[in-house]
Parts: structure tokens; C-alpha cells; sequence
């Protein structure tokens, strides 16, 4: 059931006419949760411990979105414009 729902959130991401996505945020969103999920399973697996699993996944998935942000400039150069509008000349 949780896979049919995932499935179906995939889906409704990139067809909703209530906001604009792009592409790229589709593939983010599908990547976060496909990373999300596997380490969800190998850390339940070897642990039974669903609440270590629930925030080893969170926290892969987080730094690999915020990793992949920073990479592409986005968070550094939005701050840095930021940073620079806020300063006094």
C-alpha cells in the first residue's frame, strides 16, 4: 500500500495544475525518496530499530539534497546576493 501511494505521489508531482514544477524537481523529489527508502530497509534490517531508521533516512537524504543545492550554487549564491543586498555602502 505505502508503494502504490508512493507511486501515485510521484505521479500527481509534475501533473498538479495548482503550482509549476520543473523536471528537475520531480527527479530531486524521485531521488530523496528512492535514497530515503533504501536506507530506511538497510538500517531497519539491521537493527530493528525503526526510529534510528526513520532518521538515518531522513538525514540521507537531506544531506544529499543540500549537498547537490550547494553544488549547483544555489544556496551559496542565493545568500551571498542576499549577504550583499543587506550590507550597508
Amino acid at each position: 500500500m505505502k508503494f502504490i501511494i508512493t507511486l501515485l505521489a510521484l505521479g500527481f508531482i509534475n501533473s498538479s495544475l495548482c503550482q509549476i514544477t520543473l523536471k528537475d524537481e520531480g527527479l530531486h523529489f524521485a531521488t530523496g525518496v528512492v535514497l530515503s527508502s533504501t536506507t530506511y530497509y538497510l538500517v531497519y534490517s539491521k537493527t530493528n530499530n525503526k526510529t534510528k531508521a526513520f532518521w538515518y533516512s531522513l538525514g540521507v537524504s537531506t544531506i544529499a539534497g543540500l549537498s547537490k543545492e550547494i553544488y549547483d550554487g544555489h544556496i551559496i549564491r542565493e545568500n551571498l546576493i542576499l549577504a550583499n543586498l543587506l550590507q550597508w555602502h
